[in-house]
């Protein structure tokens, strides 16, 4: 069983940064072209956070996409908390996210409902 709480998302800053040039598509959606195109965008862009760069050594290295995602999440100066780039809501919050997009010819439409979760085991 699930329990969904509020929590104190961070969010990009519109009067700090161009939307534009820090949000990308959903996670499930983001071609690896699309992913080099939004890299160079802003060094706080969302892919960044979303999955790394693939590197040529990153078996040898112990390393994958995603735990380079982590290292940028985990440095603060490429996310722009100093910055006023990244700020945290005041007071935690459930949002609802809704993305209208195109990964083909046709529009796609979702609708997110984002919080805190537990996942209860059921006796």
């Amino acid at each position: 069983m699930a329990s969904i709480c509020p929590f104190r998302a961070r969010r990009h800053n519109p009067s700090a940064v161009r939307l534009d040039d820090v949000l990308t598509q959903p996670a499930d959606s983001i071609a690896s072209a699309t992913q080099q195109a939004c890299y160079p965008r802003n060094p706080c862009n969302l892919v960044r956070l979303l999955r790394g760069l693939p590197e040529i050594f990153d078996a040898d290295k112990g390393e994958t996409v995603y735990s380079r995602a982590a290292q940028d999440f985990h440095a603060p100066p490429e996310l722009g908390i100093e910055q006023g780039i990244s700020v945290q809501q005041d007071s935690p919050c459930v949002f609802v996210c809704a993305q209208r997009f195109r990964p083909t010819l046709s529009a796609l439409f979702r609708l997110h409902l984002l919080g805190g979760q537990a996942i209860y085991a059921l006796d």
